[in-house]
């Protein structure tokens, strides 16, 4: 079995994130428990610089402009670029 793709897995993540805070109508305290526990493992598991650079450069996101929103995506593209250069 392939291994997911992880640039993908980022990607989807923060949408789902964005989804249960419109669906909760931006009600912080109804969907921050929920962020909570998605961004517990996410943080312990799966959030690489790596993935970042994937989610960045994967085409279903790289030309979405809620690219843009996420600063981590900004510093790690940054830290990517200056990599290869």
């Amino acid at each position: 079995m392939d291994a997911p793709a992880m640039g993908f897995l980022y990607g989807v993540i923060n949408e789902a994130k964005e989804k249960i805070t419109k669906n909760l109508d931006s009600n912080k305290p109804s969907y921050k428990g929920i962020w909570d526990i998605v961004d517990a493992k996410w943080e312990r598991q799966l959030h690489r610089d790596l993935h970042a650079t994937a989610y960045y450069l994967h085409p279903r996101f790289r030309w979405s402009p809620n690219v843009s929103k996420h600063p981590e995506i900004n510093y790690t593209k940054d830290d990517a670029t200056y990599m290869v250069e």
